[in-house]
């Protein structure tokens, strides 16, 4: 795996605090993630801009970090936080994915944690959803989904500077 520049990252993960958190998951998380956690808790990708299909306008605000709450969804943690995250986007996204970073201001980077498709690096267009209630969201969970690499570290290997 690229291990990139990564800006503002906190301390890595303990192998027990990996432990805790494949606890909380009930999954097992794929071996370049939990290398990058090991490494960098967060932070920001000195190269962050990357490409869907034919569109190179996707850029990393931030990789998620991981508090004392863990995956526990908790509003009033750091808005850098897995935590923080998963409270603001709860029963928006698909239920197999975790919330791996922020993008383009108000979207998300995930990544999929069980089936086939374990490991695969998704992005959520927060932005292309309707303007609905969050009840019609909640409803459509798996809409607005692209696929961007097939592993956390191809992912990595698709970052570039702008």
């Amino acid at each position: 795996m690229d291990n990139p520049e990564i800006e503002a990252s906190r301390p890595g993960m303990s192998e027990a605090e990996l432990g805790e958190l494949e606890q909380q998951l009930s999954a097992k998380l794929p071996s370049d993630y939990r290398e990058f956690l090991q490494t960098h808790n967060g932070g920001r990708p000195a190269s962050n801009m990357f490409s869907i299909g034919e569109d190179p306008e996707f850029w990393v605000d931030w990789f998620c970090w991981i508090d004392e709450r863990v995956a526990e969804p908790a509003e009033f943690s750091d808005y850098q936080s897995l935590a923080f995250s998963a409270f603001k986007f709860r029963g928006l996204l698909p239920e197999d994915t975790l919330i791996i970073g922020r993008c383009c201001r108000d979207d998300v980077l995930l990544l999929r944690l069980r089936g086939p498709e374990a490991g695969q690096v998704l992005y959520k267009d927060i932005n292309a959803l309707p303007g609905v209630s969050r009840r019609a969201w909640e409803r459509m969970r798996d809409d607005c989904i692209k696929f961007v690499a097939p592993s956390f570290g191809a992912f990595l290997g698709l970052l570039r500077d702008e």
